[in-house]
Parts: structure tokens; C-alpha cells; sequence
């Protein structure tokens, strides 16, 4: 008796052991799932950023690291405050603001010294700067990448992008890095949404942090001083990183006859 006692319960032993054994090979096969339709993830950067503070110097912090996909962008982020940007640090972006706080309006600026055309290029080892933002000209490497991260007071955030366009450089000046209100915020969404070269079918709203990434250019002729600015909202708490729509509108027409004819190169070493 006490036999056919134990048997039943190796048994049930069994079944619940195979039992957890499926469970877990079933949510592998759903994490999977749901990975796959990842296709942005964040990459902790704060060692970089303890290793990059060894070049700091006085009115020179490094608060942070920036990384845009699909680019060489995956750099140091530093505060200068009213200082003009360091001359001897080559591979940085820069704020204004004179903090390390993480606020609902980031606008980080980086030079663009090499890519200065209205056929930009895409890629160069020459490329030290902000100069491969301009590859969001070309429609083609906008709907590739869509994704650009912060890493900031030890988080790593990741944006959206939703906005592609032009402003003369003044502009920028009346919409510092800070926490903007909702009337505030609004105003800015409505300035970049309204000029922006394509259509992201992104929702964003008041609520939303953004980030916008800045960048000098002659896209228009060396006498046209413009910005080119890429913005997004940060990721929404349980939302996937996946691709999404992204087409052109009336405002791409412009770009288009600048680009008409261009050989786009994947690479150019300006050998």
C-alpha cells in the first residue's frame, strides 16, 4: 500500500515538474516574442562617462552620454553653462544649462565640422562630432533609425524621435533645456512638429519629456545660418522599441530638390 502510495507521488512529482518545465519554455518563446519586436535597447554608458571625467576641467562637467542610432554618435555629454564649448575635447555634445539634472526639455547641442554641405554625407572616420545627424536629410536612413538615448544621473533614457527640421539658429534661444509648463511645452511641440520634413506616427503631447539633438549646418548655403534639430519624446513606461510609420510631407519637397541627383554614399573617408 504504502508502495502504490509513493509511486502516485513520484508521479505527481513528475507531471508538476514537466508541468513547470513547459510554463517556462512557453515564456521563453513569449519573451522572445516580445524581444524581437525590439529593436532599440539602451546600453549602460556610466563607465564611459566616469572614464570621460578625467577630462574635465573647470567650467567643463561631464554630466551624461548621448547615443543616436544608426550613427557614431555615442558620446559625453558636458555642461558649459555661459562658457563657450571646450577647444581641446574633440568627441562631445554640450548643454547650456549649468546642472546635471535631468528635466522635461533637453535641447543638447554638438558640432558639426566636416559634414557642411547640402549633400550630406552619411558616414566618415572624419566624423568626431554631431556631423552624421545630417543622414536624417535622406528619407531612407530616417525610417532605419528612430531611437536616440540619454544617459544621465545614472538612468538610461530612451526617445522617440518625432521631429526632423530646420530653424535659424536664433531660435533655439527661446527654448532653453529646462521643465517646461504645459503651455510652454506646447509651444515647442508645435514649432518642430509644424516644420519637420516627415510625418512620425508618434503621440505626443504636453505630458511628454523631449529630447532634441542640435547641430549647425550649410544645408541651405554657407550665408543661411540653420540648425538641423531631431527631437523625441521619451519611451512610454511598459512600451516596445520597435519601428514605426515614418513618411514624407509637403516640407521633404524642399529637401528633395537639394538632394536631386546625389550619389549617396554609405562611406567617405574625404580621402
Amino acid at each position: 500500500m504504502v508502495r502504490i502510495k509513493n509511486k502516485k507521488k513520484q508521479k505527481y512529482y513528475l507531471f508538476f515538474v514537466l508541468f513547470l518545465l513547459i510554463l517556462f519554455l512557453i515564456l521563453l518563446i513569449l519573451w522572445s516574442f516580445v524581444k524581437s519586436r525590439n529593436l532599440f535597447y539602451a546600453e549602460d554608458r556610466e563607465q564611459s562617462i566616469v572614464e570621460e571625467r578625467k577630462n574635465d576641467t573647470e567650467g567643463y562637467e561631464t554630466i551624461g552620454w548621448v547615443r543616436v542610432q544608426g550613427t557614431n554618435i555615442d558620446m559625453p555629454l558636458i555642461t558649459i553653462g555661459k562658457n563657450d564649448p571646450p577647444v581641446d575635447r574633440e568627441h562631445y555634445s554640450w548643454t547650456l544649462n549649468e546642472d546635471d539634472k535631468f528635466y522635461n526639455v533637453m535641447n543638447i547641442l554638438g558640432h558639426n565640422v566636416f559634414n557642411l554641405s547640402s549633400t550630406p554625407y552619411l558616414h566618415s572616420d572624419m566624423f568626431q562630432r554631431f556631423e552624421e545627424l545630417m543622414g536624417f536629410v535622406y528619407y531612407d536612413f530616417a525610417k532605419e533609425n528612430q531611437y536616440i538615448q540619454l544617459t544621465i544621473n545614472n538612468q538610461n533614457y530612451i526617445y522617440k524621435i518625432f521631429s526632423v527640421r530646420f530653424l535659424p539658429s536664433y531660435h533655439l534661444y527661446f527654448f532653453p533645456t529646462g521643465n517646461y509648463s504645459k503651455t510652454e511645452k506646447k509651444k515647442y511641440l508645435n514649432l518642430l512638429k509644424s516644420g519637420s520634413i516627415y510625418d512620425y506616427h508618434v503621440d505626443v503631447d504636453t505630458d511628454d519629456s523631449l529630447l532634441s539633438l542640435i547641430t549647425c549646418t550649410r544645408f541651405y548655403g554657407a550665408d543661411t545660418k540653420k540648425d538641423l534639430i531631431v527631437t523625441g519624446r521619451l519611451v512610454h513606461e511598459g512600451e516596445l522599441t520597435s519601428q514605426y510609420k515614418v513618411s514624407k510631407n509637403d516640407n521633404y519637397q524642399e529637401i528633395e530638390k537639394k538632394l536631386e541627383g546625389v550619389d549617396l554614399n554609405e562611406k567617405d573617408d574625404f580621402a
